[in-house]
């Protein structure tokens, strides 16, 4: 496909530009001289015109198609500013001339790929080894992003889990039999499953933290569907679960995550409404302590810690989804302690958020396009206060799914789709190889 076969506007061409420059929306907008929702718009249509979902695909695009040119273009015989490309050939030459033109056109063409990767980004990880995407799994796109990986070995959601050493655990939740403890761990390596020693106390709708090479998972709704205030801590190397003091009040439903080696639960239901506490728990002290409010009694509230701070994703049913920074440090007042943030995309609907590399992960439904509605992966980048749009979901997502990141993937399990608890295990490649060519000097 060519440029003319795409009917972008001038307008729609000067953002594209602006986007490949890496530029935040904010930024566009200051550039141009319009608002920030006017250039989402634009992104909007522009991403649905040329086939993309984001802004690294844009960039890809527009260099494929002469809508941005390459940073190094190669030198032509008889043309162009001579002064300036033979400068530019003498710096990549190192000031000698025995190199051949193939070489140095080699060097040009990966230096080209190096700028292109820090424009778009993209975080260059080698992955450990050949078994990060395990040989097993099925391919689900052509690039070769998304992996359904070995099934969970029973559907359900609800569940609580965390990521201990090369294992991802997965503790109780609802499945078609009810509600259980039943604990599964995955080998990241293996790409199989095993049984583990179940939690005493079944439960749904709680939340699981590692912290000091335990797995921490406090209240929860039990087998009648009411929440209790037990704190039950399992130690995976040992395959041991130990009970811990009790939650100030019963709790399910709620946010939990671990921040500078404490445990902070935020908000949850106690069996009569939502409610907006935030208590803290220290494993030395084995103390809960209550800290303070949520802006706000969310229905549901997702939490992640990161870069200093606790990231709250809360709505009610009939709102619009928010995004909260939490310093737990700076004080017991809403006014220091609190921080609201980006504005979630329009309409969009989270189901499950996690973190990787200091970046905030939310998967969710976006609105219908074109008469159907897709699932979601979004990124909050917290230098801009900006959410990017990652990519569409090949698989429908149910509620109550379980959202693990390891070094290099994101990790969803199960969820409840209508009235079926789901096996699915979906895994997306966030961080990727870029391979560069071998100059030989």
């Amino acid at each position: 496909m060519t440029e003319d076969q795409v009917d972008l506007s001038e307008r729609e061409r000067e953002i594209l530009r602006l986007v490949a420059t890496g530029a935040s929306n904010k930024e566009i907008a200051q550039k141009l001289f319009i608002s920030p929702n006017t250039v989402k718009v634009h992104l909007r249509n522009i991403f649905s015109k040329i086939g993309v979902v984001s802004r690294t695909e844009a960039t890809l695009y527009a260099l494929r198609h002469g809508i941005i040119e390459a940073p190094f273009p190669e030198r032509k015989a008889g043309g162009g500013d001579e002064s300036a490309t033979q400068s530019g050939m003498e710096h990549l030459e190192g000031r000698s001339d025995t190199r051949s033109r193939l070489s140095i056109r080699w060097e040009v063409a990966a230096l080209v790929m190096v700028v292109v990767a820090m424009l778009l980004g993209v975080i260059i990880r080698t992955l450990a080894s050949s078994r990060s995407t395990p040989s097993s799994s099925e391919k689900l796109t052509n690039v070769q992003r998304f992996y359904a990986l070995a099934a969970l070995p029973g559907g359900r959601s609800g569940m609580a889990g965390g990521r201990y050493e090369n294992w991802l655990l997965v503790v109780g939740g609802r499945t078609a039999q009810g509600v259980d403890g039943e604990v599964m761990a995955y080998d990241l390596e293996r790409n199989t499953w095993e049984s583990r020693r179940s939690k005493p106390t079944p439960v749904e709708g709680a939340q699981g933290a590692v912290l000091g090479e335990r797995l921490y998972v406090p209240g929860g709704c039990g087998i009648t569907g009411q929440p209790n205030d037990g704190l039950e801590i399992y130690d995976p190397r040992q395959d041991v679960w130990e009970s811990g003091p009790t939650l100030p009040h019963p709790v399910c439903q709620y946010a939990l995550t671990a921040l500078e080696g404490r445990l902070f639960l935020l908000g949850g239901w106690d069996g009569h409404d939502f409610g907006r506490q935030v208590w803290s728990y220290d494993p030395a002290l084995r103390q809960w302590k209550i800290l303070g409010e949520l802006p706000f009694p969310f229905e549901h509230l997702f939490a992640v810690a990161l870069n200093g701070k606790i990231l709250l994703v809360g709505y009610q049913n009939d709102d619009t989804p928010q995004l909260w920074a939490y310093y737990p440090n700076r004080g017991p007042g809403q006014d220091e302690a609190w921080e609201s943030r980006g504005e979630l995309p329009d309409s969009f609907i989270p189901l499950a958020v996690t973190s990787l590399v200091g970046n905030l992960y939310v998967i969710g439904n976006s609105p219908a396009v074109k008469g159907e509605a897709s699932h979601v992966l979004w990124a909050y980048v917290e230098s801009n206060d900006e959410w990017q749009p990652v990519t569409t979901v090949p698989n429908p997502l149910g509620e109550g799914g379980l959202f693990l990141s390891t070094d290099t993937r994101l990790h969803f399990l199960g969820g409840r789709l209508g009235d079926t608890e789901q096996t699915l295990h979906l895994a997306y490649q966030a961080i990727y190889t870029v391979n560069l060519p071998v100059i030989n000097r």
